[in-house]
């Protein structure tokens, strides 16, 4: 069966040409909407205050539906929305209205009403579905004697009092620090690193690639005074000595107050040599060490780079007594940008749609079509510059684009990812299309290293900002741009501590140094952002603020399910080859939050919050391994002829039945999809006791421990743990 394309329409032209099909519907839908003469209806295509969408099926095209407006700025009331019936459940009232909500936006609007008759039960419902609050009823006409209810929506519009009013999200400002290309993060070094770089190490290939990073503007290095004293007093012939002459080229951290100084290496050295009763402590190594380390700490550099054991095992109280951060050579370099390498990429199709990289010029032409600010445009329509990385891509429908996602990440240590994503607001699937976008551009930010990611916040694309929001997006305090932290993989109590320092280094999100501990969905962290600021805050909204990303503290419990290859395939994105172009993926993989189907018996095990890890079983070439985890949102049983539209939609399967002996099965919905980058085989699951009796046929119950070592063995091969 085609699927049906829908369209708006706008041009008052084209809408007077289309006046009889809409004065039909009107006609149509007298009792409803009451009379409305064709004089009426001209005038409010002549004033434009009335919009049509039009349906194509084929070669046959006609009036779907269409919405009348009125009000006097800055408050809009609707006057109509009519329907054809057979196009009703098509979401073609919602891309009306939401169509002109987006106009409203960016026109300054601050609220739209609607007047709904209390026996009209369905429009009822389509306003309150579309975020319109009762506020109040009045007495109808005294023919019908009916109460009308007059329904409201407050617009997401940029105004003095929505900057002045509170919003979700301003309790945790996540303090994005903004730098020019000459204000990189700095950092300091001892001689051993030096060392590396001009001599023969077996570290020697990390000391290339830090010194190249500076060379390339992506982090600043430098040395302190004490750096080059070093040097000078060991050297036989400071003026032939190419190596002196080298690091006096080096460089240098900016001077300090000698007397701070010296008191706070003498406190460095009392911290990290005299009290563990270090063998060298008051030596000349150790004292210069400690010049160095308080030299580093006063010029407020990101961090002091060694392999001296000492420092190293004193990196903790450093951090929190002194606020300097110790890394060694092989962690700094692991927080560098790798090179990007995606391949040869399938076209992405859906039924009716695909998606696809758009070049630059494409990109500004679209945002030109929506009025989108020059200062954003010029933003995204450039190639990949020498400091930064981007990526583009674009929804089509029938060669038109109705929707658009451009990313750009500076190079460097600390990026701020700007991201950006419209939808044409009229289209039916724009949720859909928002959603995938987010995500696709998220986890690109997000594949190699945690970074942070700004959503720019466009007029008119409450859709957008809306979905973010349920993403982990959060609203700063000073700007209209949404913000969050990707984190892209699991974090648990293995390798806490490994990824709350690449977090720290490289977002400025300070997150406690302990692991978590039972029953930590209850207790709350203590979260420092960049800017100073501490909140409180559960591991579940965490995890949201990280997402994609899944926390496994002791004693949450999750499960694991057994997925033929063909659902893995589409359902969890997880084939070890790319789709073919011309095959049709499903809605399901165009969204965040998808839908996996079976018995009711296993419905006590599918608790909301708990993790979820997918065994692909080994038959039909199945690889018999656990290929993706993600987060359970819910689970209900519902009738196999009763399974809701929106169910379907987020499923991989045609028809139910197979799933279940009973009349019902088990919907469970799943969001913060996780692919394992190295699948954990049957034989591993097996040692772990995590296939149960029947060898992973049905879902078996796993503990924290369990989903732990799975997580351990499928990212064993990533290399930030």
């Amino acid at each position: 069966m085609a699927r049906v394309q829908f369209s708006l329409e706008k041009d008052p032209a084209a809408l007077v040409g289309l006046l009889r099909e809409i004065q039909y519907l009107a006609d149509s839908e007298k009792v409803a909407l009451g009379f409305w003469p064709e004089e009426a209806l001209r005038e409010a295509i002549t004033r434009r205050r009335l919009f049509a969408m039009l349906a194509q099926v084929g070669s046959k095209r006609e009036v779907a539906g269409y919405l009348h407006y009125s009000g006097v700025f800055p408050h809009a009331k609707i006057q109509q929305v009519a329907v054809l019936s057979r196009y009703r459940k098509s979401g073609v009232a919602s891309g009306l209205l939401n169509s002109l909500v987006s106009e409203l936006e960016r026109a300054g609007f601050l609220t739209i009403k609607a007047e709904v008759a209390s026996d009209l039960t369905t429009a009822m419902s389509f306003y309150q579905k579309n975020d319109f609050e009762v506020v109040r009823t009045r007495p109808g006409g005294q023919v019908r004697n009916r109460t009308i209810t007059v329904c409201e929506r407050q617009l997401e519009t940029d105004s003095l009092f929505t900057a002045m009013s509170s919003d979700e999200g301003h309790d945790i400002d996540l303090g994005i620090r903004r730098r020019s290309a000459g204000e990189s993060p700095f950092f300091a070094f001892d001689l051993n690193i030096f060392f590396d770089l001009v001599r023969d190490r077996s570290n020697s290939a990390n000391a290339r690639r830090l010194f190249g990073a500076a060379l390339a503007h992506e982090i600043r290095l430098a040395v302190a005074a004490e750096f080059v004293s070093e040097l000078q007093r060991t050297t036989v012939d400071p003026t032939v000595d190419p190596i002196l002459q080298m690091a006096m080229r080096l460089p240098r951290l900016p001077n300090q107050d000698q007397t701070e100084l010296n008191s706070l290496a003498d406190r460095i050295h009392e911290l990290v040599f005299v009290k563990p009763r270090s063998r060298g402590a008051g030596s000349t190594q150790a004292l210069s060490d400690a010049h160095h380390l308080a030299h580093a700490a006063l010029a407020r550099a990101s961090a002091f780079v060694t392999r001296d054991g000492a420092i190293l095992f004193a990196r903790s109280n450093l951090l929190s007594m002194i606020g300097i951060d110790v890394a060694t050579l092989d962690e700094l370099v692991a927080l560098l940008p790798g090179d990007i390498s995606e391949g040869q990429e399938a076209t992405i199709q859906g039924h009716g749609f695909e998606c696809r990289r758009l070049s630059g010029a494409d990109l500004a032409h679209y945002l030109k079509s929506t009025n989108a600010a020059e200062a954003v445009i010029r933003e995204f329509d450039g190639d990949s510059e020498i400091d930064s990385e981007s990526r583009r891509d674009a929804i089509f429908e029938n060669e038109k684009i109705v929707a658009v996602g451009a990313i750009r990440i500076p190079k460097g240590m600390e990026p701020v990812a700007r991201l950006l994503v419209h939808v044409r607001p009229e289209n039916v699937d724009r949720d859909m299309f928002a959603d995938y976008l987010l995500d696709r551009l998220t986890r690109f930010a997000c594949r190699d290293l945690a970074a942070t990611v700004e959503l720019v916040h466009l007029p008119g694309q409450s859709t957008v900002d809306s979905l973010a929001k349920s993403r982990g997006f959060l609203r700063g305090a000073s700007h209209r741009d949404l913000v969050k932290i990707a984190l892209g993989r699991p974090l648990t109590a293995s390798n806490w501590t490994s990824a709350i320092r690449e977090i720290r280094r490289r977002t400025g999100l300070i997150l406690p140094n302990e692991a978590l501990v039972a029953n930590a969905e209850r207790d709350e962290l203590a979260v420092t952002t960049r800017s100073g600021k501490t909140f409180s805050i559960v591991p579940g909204r965490l995890e949201d603020i990280l997402s994609p990303a899944i926390i496994i503290w002791r004693g949450r419990s999750g499960v694991i399910v057994p997925i033929k290859r063909p659902y893995a395939d589409d359902l969890l994105g997880t084939s070890e080859q790319s789709t073919f172009s011309f095959i049709m993926n499903r809605d399901a993989a165009f969204l965040s939050r998808r839908a996996y189907v079976s018995s009711p018996r296993t419905a006590n095990l599918m608790r909301p919050e708990s993790p979820i890890v997918f065994y692909e079983s080994s038959g039909r070439n199945g690889r018999g391994a656990a290929v993706a985890a993600a987060r359970i949102v819910d689970a209900v049983i519902v009738g196999k002829k009763e399974v809701p539209s929106d169910g379907l939609r987020r499923l991989v399967v045609d028809d139910v039945d197979e799933f279940s002996g009973s009349d019902d099965v088990l919907l469970t919905t799943f969001d913060n999809l996780l692919v394992l980058p190295k699948p954990v085989p049957w034989k591993s699951l097996k040692e772990l006791n995590a296939v149960g009796k029947a060898n992973l046929v049905t879902a078996v119950s796993l503990s924290s421990e369990q989903i732990t070592q799975i997580f351990d063995y499928g990212w064993s091969c990533d290399r930030t743990t």
